[in-house]
């Protein structure tokens, strides 16, 4: 049915780019004189006042509203029974729900802190964030299917080797940045093959 398609789609493939649209609404900086704030991008938007303060408010309500609903999705459209047909049928939604809260919550983060001085606390929250999916997906086994539960712990552990990779190459930045890409690059096909 059409809800159904909606709930699905608003839980998987449209979650990032809307999450991301209502959210970008929020972003304001400082001016370059630093005596106001502006939008980030439309540079001409005061912050907070007039249409801005409006349609913060609509985003901050459509924000809610999205996520609610792609929770539900999450939550509730799911097979529970291990059907031969669909590789879909999953035993619990837990870790699709943590993995989408987990992006949202990186959306949120790396829209407030984009200076130069909070990239440490990002990688260490995405390090974090990327090992409790890791976790949820690698031995909890969510779904039915053997296969697409070696393919999420799959993606999963390229995710985590991307998070540590880029938290070493943070750390190692004042010394050599260039041998970072190749440890990412070496390590890469050794995690997937495992």
């Amino acid at each position: 049915t059409g809800m159904r398609t909606a709930l699905l789609l608003s839980s998987s493939i449209l979650f990032y780019p809307v999450a991301d649209y209502f959210v970008s609404i929020l972003h304001c900086t400082d001016n370059a004189s630093k005596t106001m704030t502006v939008h980030k991008y439309f540079h001409d938007v005061q912050c907070w006042t007039g249409t801005h303060l409006v349609i913060s408010v609509f985003a901050i309500l459509a924000i809610i509203a999205f996520l609610f609903l792609s929770f539900i999705g999450v939550l509730t459209l799911y097979e529970a029974r291990p059907l031969n047909n669909n590789f879909n049928a999953k035993m619990n939604t837990r870790a699709l729900l943590t993995f989408n809260i987990h992006k949202f919550i990186l959306i949120v983060l790396f829209t407030i802190f984009q200076s130069d001085n909070y990239q440490i606390l990002l990688l260490i929250y995405v390090l974090f964030g990327s090992a409790v999916i890791f976790i949820l997906f690698q031995f909890f086994n969510p779904f039915y299917k053997e296969i697409i539960t070696k393919a999420w712990s799959t993606i999963a552990a390229a995710n985590l080797w991307t998070a540590i990779s880029l938290l070493l190459a943070k750390v190692m930045e004042v010394t050599t940045f260039d041998e970072a890409v190749f440890i990412w690059l070496i390590g890469l096909p050794l995690v997937l093959l495992v």
